[in-house]
């Protein structure tokens, strides 16, 4: 029987701290109630977004995990993962990690990410990929910092014109991902 692991099932979520604010996040599943809000932010970070409809589709789907990242209320980052297997080996796909503009810079994002990279790894996977934008190199340099590579560019993998990187963590076989031509 498959068991899912929730946030509740890890080490608590540290995320550091700005000193000016002091503020510590909480970091919950993504619920419903919070599409709105999740929409809202993820409009603010991504050119390329899913709708709430899509985010629907994921809630009821034990294979994705999405969670939710607040402080006083305030919504401040979002993050997902899917797990899927391909060629024979359980890979961990971060499918988002994000933190508000006026949050970004102070470490959240790397501990959001880092909590993702655990998540899947409690989950048994032998190998993690994502996609981003290959001109978000704040994002890439992130990724790298936490022994990602680059795999494969994906042309109009979001739509014509859009250029995207697949990044990836772990020896497996990447090649037809998610029926990329490669």
């Amino acid at each position: 029987m498959k068991q899912n692991v929730t946030a509740v099932d890890l080490p608590p979520l540290v995320l550091k701290p700005d000193s000016e604010r002091g503020q510590a996040l909480t970091l919950r599943p993504l619920t419903e109630q919070d599409l709105v809000d999740n929409d809202r932010l993820e409009n603010e970070l991504y050119p390329h977004t899913w709708s709430i409809d899509d985010y629907l589709v994921a809630l009821s789907d034990p294979a994705e995990h999405c969670y939710i990242a607040y402080s006083e209320g305030q919504v401040v980052g979002m993050g997902g993962y899917e797990i899927i297997k391909h060629k024979g080996v359980k890979h961990g796909c971060i499918i988002a990690v994000g933190i508000t503009k006026s949050w970004q810079g102070m470490g959240y994002g790397r501990a959001l990410f880092r909590f993702l990279i655990a998540c899947c790894e409690a989950e048994g996977c032998q190998a993690l990929h994502l996609e981003v934008d290959d001109d978000n190199i704040k994002a890439q340099h992130l990724y790298e910092s936490e022994g990602f590579v680059f795999n494969v560019l994906l042309k109009d993998w979001y739509g014509p014109g859009s250029r995207t990187l697949r990044m990836t963590r772990g020896s497996a076989d990447f090649s037809g991902l998610h029926g990329d031509p490669n």
